[in-house]
């Protein structure tokens, strides 16, 4: 609801050490998402109220956020060619939003690591890579390690943060997948 959205979304998104969560800063989904929201700031700012409907199905949410990135990205390249990409395609950028957004609830899907989350588990079906199975998954392995007593205390140890409830954001269960694709054969 910020009166500039351009720059609150433009803050939300600018740290020196999470640039890479969205592709950097020059033809990125950040820098896409910026044109766009100078092109139509108010269909932009119901896009995100649409994705974050919690009423709502996610998987819906989310086509009808990639639909409209789609649509934008077709009003933009009318006016500037050079602009190709919005990278708003798979599950990833939208479930980083609604990580940020809920990060109790969600954390970003990255389709590859989770596919490597499942062959080091040895599921029986390992091609059924699906947002609703990392979503079960994600919430299993995020309760499995917040029941190890010393994951909380090192978490409080290494980052101070000023909301103590985020110490149980569903990140912590995105870096243990990003901990296990790295070290997987």
């Amino acid at each position: 609801d910020a009166l500039d959205f351009a720059k609150m979304y433009d803050a939300s998104l600018s740290h020196h050490k999470s640039g890479s969560l969205w592709g950097g800063n020059h033809q990125s989904a950040k820098s896409a998402m910026l044109i766009f929201i100078t092109n139509n700031r108010e269909f932009v700012r119901s896009m995100f109220r649409d994705l974050f409907s919690e009423q709502k199905d996610l998987i819906m949410r989310i086509e009808r956020f990639q639909f409209h990135c789609d649509q934008l990205l077709e009003e933009v390249r009318k006016r500037n060619k050079k602009i190709n990409h919005h990278h708003h395609h798979d599950f990833y950028m939208p479930t980083l939003y609604l990580s940020m957004r809920y990060p109790l609830r969600y954390c970003p899907y990255e389709r590859e690591n989770f596919s490597v989350i499942l062959r080091e588990l040895e599921v029986k079906d390992v091609n059924y890579v699906t947002l609703d199975r990392f979503l079960k998954v994600t919430n299993i392995c995020q309760s499995q390690l917040m029941q190890e007593p010393e994951i909380p205390k090192l978490l409080r140890s290494k980052i101070h943060l000023d909301h103590s409830e985020l110490y149980e954001s569903k990140f912590l269960s995105y870096e243990f997948f990003q901990f296990v694709s790295r070290i997987s054969p």
